[in-house]
């Protein structure tokens, strides 16, 4: 069986030994295993699917990293209330400038 520690605080160095697997298991099969417990029972859709299929054949090291960001993030407190831009409060200067630019923008024409 294999065997899964995802870190649980800022990683410093690349976790090598985080997802380990005995000989003959599936290291992908680990990976996704892994992935799927920190998602919490997340609903996935196809193109999800693929991804995921696509992101437990990484490194292992880079999976259990993702892994240790979606565990950690759920410890977060909910975020403030979205500002103009979505993101942090702006002091006035800045969000003049912000708006400015913001009128001043002309999208280019797609080809």
């Amino acid at each position: 069986m294999a065997e899964i520690r995802i870190p649980t605080g800022p990683i410093e160095h690349e976790p090598w030994d985080a997802i380990r697997t005995s000989p003959g298991e599936s290291l992908t099969a680990a990976c996704r295993t892994a992935l799927l417990v920190e998602m919490g029972g997340m609903e996935v859709g196809s193109w999800d699917d693929e991804l995921l299929g696509w992101l437990a054949n990484q490194d292992p090291s880079v999976v259990a990293t993702v892994c240790s960001w979606l565990r950690r993030v759920r410890t977060l407190p909910p975020p403030s209330a979205p500002t103009v831009r979505g993101g942090p409060e702006l002091d006035d200067a800045t969000e003049a400038e912000y708006r400015a630019e913001q009128a001043d923008y002309t999208p280019k024409e797609q080809s």
